[in-house]
């Protein structure tokens, strides 16, 4: 990403880091589980400032946040903010990434399938046979290809662009580059 815009500040909400368990390569701005969801609410009024023309500066801004599965588990407090972030951040120069191990949480998370029709949803290894054995809108002779690529692929990843139909893919072994 930096390649592509040099000036990207990227901020990381990492819960794992706090503990040492954390396999990013950069450090975490946000780490207990307290700052990692107020780093969702501190993205949502950087999006609001930018809109009102508070934020002069305007530096393109990337917030990843890890484990979204498990820190907002129970909370749906939370899914207006990021709704409204994937939604209007682009338009401001910010972005906004959650990672999470179950795409079978987001109900639970205060989401509906269609909130995700503004995003490019990536499912990887098991996390892709339970998004084609769960979702609708994922056609279900995927789990043919994704069974057919298990005998000689390891990493697998299921694919669903904002356009266009879902596929699936080998993935790059991690740390490979």
């Amino acid at each position: 990403l930096k390649g592509v815009m040099p000036n990207l500040r990227v901020m990381l909400a990492d819960p794992l880091s706090e503990t040492g368990e954390s396999s990013w390569n950069i450090p975490a701005t946000w780490k207990t589980d307290d700052q990692c969801r107020n780093a969702i609410k501190w993205t949502a009024q950087l999006v609001e400032h930018r809109k009102a023309g508070k934020d002069q500066e305007r530096i393109p801004t990337l917030v990843i946040v890890d484990e979204i599965d498990t820190l907002l588990e129970g909370s749906k407090d939370y899914a207006g903010a990021i709704k409204k972030i994937w939604k209007q951040g682009r338009h401001q120069g910010v972005w906004l990434w959650v990672l999470g191990q179950s795409p079978n949480a987001t109900p639970f998370l205060g989401f509906n399938l269609s909130d995700f029709n503004n995003c490019i949803c990536l499912y990887l290894n098991q996390t892709a046979s339970y998004a084609i054995e769960q979702q609708k809108s994922i056609p279900s002779n995927l789990m043919v290809k994704y069974h057919d690529m298990t005998e000689t692929e390891r990493y697998i990843t299921l694919v669903k662009p904002k356009r266009g139909k879902p596929f699936i893919t080998a993935s790059v072994k991690p740390d490979s580059f």
